[in-house]
């Protein structure tokens, strides 16, 4: 209790301050401010709307100062305003509502010179819209805590007056993000105080858990039972199959965010023998977000790893398939790390995790890189593992040569968690036993990791001219530095409540408080709490911290697409640590049956309850971003086999509805091309090809003499 109490404590608030100045209106939040020019004469009504959240929306106060005196509002939770509040998803694009729904509403009598401030609480995907209703009526609007940190202010008729994105404020969002660390130890004592009351109450003597036992000795190292092992198949077949129809049947088989339309287009690139084709004759007019015009050639944002991981996809015309194959193979590696650093109740455990995540499924069905780099990741750490037990210096090198590959999937990533792979080689070889073979295992690992690295190396040069400098170093402006700092801490607080979100799916749809984010991290504090962890818990965590830690100087976020994705890197590391925490929660109670029952109903509970809603989750990513592959079926319609379709290259959606046009079988047939001032260069390179025009719901054909 002391420990939610502490949260609640630390947790930031967001203070609002609207001024009526005379001659001029200040809108303040948390320290970011705007000035309207003019003032309120009069206020007859203050309103406010908002919209449920992941967390959900409050107020400490609202009070009013005006003639020299302040008073107070019966201004008590809004949450009171929401009877049947929507289940967020921790995914910006979903939880996103256009209604906002009136939370407050009183009568009031200003003139003059006034204030108005109000402590407000909560994360705010949506508006909180403060309304001065009067002359002239004005709306103040803003959003923080996720995705969108912004202030408006609007005119009566929905206008943009002034608007500004909100400072960051680091010291606060610390805090948020130790209010959520203390949320779920909280959660955690409180698992722990349940199982322990239930051994208490058994009835049998000396049923209390004994936090003083020792540590169960490492399990013999024989091939899996085979009902594990068909268990962890079972397990890895139908996590797959679910991504599968993620892929196929809810995104369609297309790329829902410019990322993945760039990943498509290189990996058609190397299919066709190019790392960066020569410009074509109407390059003015494809205009992809994140691609450049360099020396005459068009070029990529990306390094090479995962285009070229889906260029064998579209070799066999299913690239939508390429990371649900490899999520099987997450799936299976959870099962061998799990079974590695405790038994195969905890591999199942984790591998079970992940069939029930909503994020592991989706970017498993995605067309992104998070599903590549995370299996590189745990393979690594598998490698490792094994390394320790196993003769010859292979399994060491096998770890070093899938970080190196990582490097061409991730690079930031990569670079994170070497560095802790790195830490731990070095100290078995040189700070522990005297035994030699720790020295060639490290030795092995820096040399195949190096190796494998030679890769993107080569394409950095082919690229950029250096092999240092990654195709990122194109885009405008730098994307690390220590200058984004206070963007990526704010980052950092929105991103880990998202993860909590999305990480094990537990809890939704029936709760939108800070319990069920807050239970998707407790167990992987129980092994700590209990005083059971092991020096692999310990690995765990670290690779998961410093990869989080390693997007801090950037000010991306990733949230905009699928949720935490930029945090299933190493979402592994979270799942096996849970797992270990059910399994640990379960011997500490090992002396009550009943107590070590109950752990395993929570896990079931849990996990079957997600189980059972992921299928409704999942759904709510059809026609993501406006994506649905309207384009095609109606260009299909028309029976065209050759044509031009402009579309507005301005924004990224088309692309993404036209980029199996592109870079299939119809890629030389069908003309992708941005809609310009002067289109002369399509008419002169394809004079008798129809054109066409899609604006976004319907594919009209263009009259050329308008061209």
């Amino acid at each position: 209790m002391l420990l939610w109490l502490a949260a609640a404590v630390v947790d930031r608030h967001t203070e609002v301050t609207i001024e009526n100045l005379g001659n001029h209106l200040r809108f303040n939040v948390a320290g970011t401010e705007l000035v309207l020019p003019g003032a309120m004469t009069s206020v007859e009504r203050i309103t406010i709307h908002a919209a449920d959240r992941i967390v959900r929306p409050g107020a400490v106060r609202l009070e009013i100062e005006g003639d020299g005196v302040t008073r107070s509002l019966p201004f008590d939770r809004l949450p009171s305003a929401f009877p049947e509040p929507p289940a967020p998803v921790g995914d910006w694009w979903v939880d996103h509502r256009d209604e906002l729904e009136l939370v407050f509403d009183e009568w009031v009598v200003l003139g003059g010179p006034f204030t108005i401030r109000t402590d407000l609480y909560g994360r705010f995907t949506n508006d909180v819209t403060i309304s001065l209703h009067g002359e002239p009526t004005l709306h103040f609007s803003l959003r923080r805590g996720m995705l969108d940190n912004y202030l408006a202010i609007r005119g009566s008729d929905g206008a943009v007056r002034d608007a500004s994105t909100l400072y960051p404020t680091p010291a606060w969002d610390i805090r948020a993000i130790i209010a959520q660390l203390l949320g779920a130890a909280a959660a955690a004592c409180l698992v722990i105080a349940f199982i322990g009351l239930i051994a208490s109450v058994s009835g049998r003597a000396g049923v209390l858990p004994d936090l003083s036992r020792p540590l169960i000795e490492y399990p013999r190292r024989d091939p899996p039972r085979r009902i594990a092992l068909l268990a962890a198949i079972v397990l890895a077949a139908v996590g797959t199959a679910i991504s599968a129809r993620v892929a196929i049947d809810i995104l369609g088989g297309l790329p829902h965010q410019i990322d993945e339309v760039v990943y498509l287009l290189q990996a058609r690139w190397l299919l066709d023998g190019e790392v960066a084709p020569a410009a074509s004759v109407i390059q003015d007019h494809l205009r992809v977000p994140f691609t450049y015009l360099v020396d005459g050639r068009w070029v990529g944002h990306y390094p090479v790893g995962w285009p070229a991981l889906l260029a064998v996809g579209l070799a066999v015309g299913a690239p939508q398939l390429v990371a649900p194959v490899l999520g099987l193979v997450f799936i299976v590696l959870l099962f061998l790390v799990g079974r590695e650093i405790d038994d195969e109740i905890t591999g199942l455990a984790a591998a079970s995790l992940a069939v029930v995540s909503p994020l592991a499924r989706l970017l498993s069905g995605s067309m992104f890189p998070h599903t590549a780099c995370a299996v590189l990741v745990l393979l690594a750490v598998w490698l490792l593992l094994l390394s320790r037990r196993l003769p010859g210096w292979w399994a060491g090198a096998g770890a070093g040569a899938a970080m190196g590959c990582c490097l061409a999937v991730r690079p930031m990533t990569a670079v994170a968690a070497s560095l802790v792979f790195g830490g731990w080689l070095v100290f078995d070889a040189f700070l522990g036993e005297s035994d030699p073979r720790p020295k060639w295992r490290t030795i092995a690992a820096a040399g195949a990791g190096l190796a494998a690295s030679l890769p993107t190396l080569v394409h950095n040069a082919v690229i950029t001219g250096s092999w240092s400098s990654l195709p990122y170093s194109f885009a405008q402006g730098s994307m690390y530095g220590l200058e984004n700092i206070p963007f990526g801490i704010r980052n950092l607080d929105a991103v880990l409540r998202a993860a909590s979100a999305g990480l094990t799916g537990w809890g939704w749809p029936f709760s939108t408080g800070s319990l069920a984010p807050a239970l998707s991290l407790a167990f992987i504090a129980i092994p700590f709490l209990l005083r059971r962890a092991r020096p692999e818990d310990r690995l765990l965590l670290a690779i998961f911290v410093v990869i989080a830690l390693g997007h801090v100087p950037t000010k991306a976020n990733g949230l905009h697409g699928y949720g935490a994705r930029y945090y299933f890197d190493g979402a592994a590391c979270l799942y096996l640590l849970s797992a270990r925490g059910f399994r640990e929660l379960a011997r500490w109670a090992q002396p009550s049956r009943s107590a070590a029952t109950s752990v395993g109903a929570i896990f079931l509970a849990l996990n079957l309850a997600a189980l059972a809603v992921l299928p409704t989750r999942l759904a709510l990513y059809r026609g993501y971003y406006e994506v649905n592959g309207e384009l095609e079926r109606q260009l299909e319609a028309t029976g065209l086999a050759a044509a031009v379709i402009l579309i507005d290259g301005e924004h990224w959606e088309p692309w993404g509805e036209a980029a199996r046009l592109m870079t299939g079988v119809k890629r030389h047939e069908i003309i992708i091309a941005a809609d310009l001032e002067d289109n002369s260069a399509l008419a002169r390179t394809y004079p008798e090809w129809p054109v066409l025009r899609w604006d976004g719901e319907r594919l009209v054909f263009e009259d050329r003499d308008t061209n």
